[in-house]
């Protein structure tokens, strides 16, 4: 058996496969804004206990486990400084594991640790719409704003979200001005919809066929995604873009049409060469790539 862990900003989640990797039992814990970063870490692994506890298991009766953080990590699995891991910083997130999980005899094999955004293009390449997919890019619009990007099957980093569209546009997360991040991140695209008095980035497309201000907003929105994205075609050439995350698929239906048609005016003939589809795997992305 196998145990699946997610820990973001909003939620933790687990997913337990056996070595079938066919599900067994699956939990999902949101979290609120004032959780601080202890709780969230013991309520994570609170989480992982409750997982096993059907099927009657112990940690260390596992064959693997995976762990999937939003945010950015060393190669010695310690959490770096980022915008979305206040509290986190310095921490060790295997030695965590062990010690909470009581996995002290664990060979590092076992234990699977990887950046959200990482495992979510993993899922998606071996369990959704990238599967035999040699050339790709992947966005999660949650948050930040995260990408990674494949070329010939292999993987690797390629922060989309720092494209900068605007010299001198609204600031992102990262202090850096004009970039895709600063205008199609969630978080950053949540605070602008404040300013023209809408509480939350996904009603926009909602009150959109009767509120100028909010058809404004989402059609700036596309505009801006097919920038970055048009960019990232331009350059990379990929067979296929995906794009992730809760919120993108919660305004996907709204969004497609739009960002195809933004898509086809800046970059026809690239675009007619790339397919542009909703990550089949869901928000289980992250999960199902740390599985191995």
């Amino acid at each position: 058996m196998r145990l699946a862990l997610e820990l973001s900003r909003t939620r933790c989640a687990a997913l337990l496969v056996n070595d079938a990797l066919q599900p067994q039992n699956q939990l999902v814990k949101p979290f609120s804004p004032t959780q601080n970063a202890a709780t969230r870490w013991l309520e994570t692994v609170k989480l992982a206990r409750e997982t096993l506890f059907p099927a009657a298991l112990e940690p260390h009766q596992l064959s693997a486990i995976g762990l999937a953080f939003e945010g950015a990590l060393s190669g010695e699995n310690v959490v770096q400084k980022s915008p979305f891991s206040l509290g986190f910083e310095g921490y060790n997130l295997e030695r965590g594991l062990r010690e909470h999980l009581e996995l002290a005899q664990w060979g590092r094999e076992k234990l699977r640790i990887f950046p959200k955004i990482w495992a979510q293009g993993l899922g998606e390449s071996r369990f959704g719409g990238l599967q035999n997919v040699a050339d790709w890019v992947f966005l999660d619009l949650d948050g930040a704003l995260t990408s990674v990007c494949a070329r010939g099957g292999a993987m690797f980093d390629g922060d989309l979200g720092a494209l900068v569209l605007e010299r001198d546009g609204a600031l992102d997360e990262y202090a850096k001005r004009g970039t895709l991040r600063a205008f199609c991140g969630e978080t950053a695209f949540e605070a602008r919809c404040r300013s023209f008095a809408i509480a939350g980035a996904r009603d926009v497309w909602r009150l959109a066929p009767s509120n100028f201000a909010a058809q404004s907003l989402a059609q700036d929105f596309a505009a801006r995604l097919a920038q970055g994205i048009g960019g990232a075609i331009a350059v990379l050439r990929p067979q296929k873009v995906v794009l992730g995350g809760e919120f993108c698929g919660a305004i996907w239906n709204e969004l497609h049409g739009d960002l195809a048609s933004f898509l086809r005016d800046i970059a026809p003939q690239e675009s007619a060469e790339t397919a542009l589809a909703l990550a089949q795997t869901g928000t289980d992305a992250a999960l199902l790539g740390v599985l191995g």
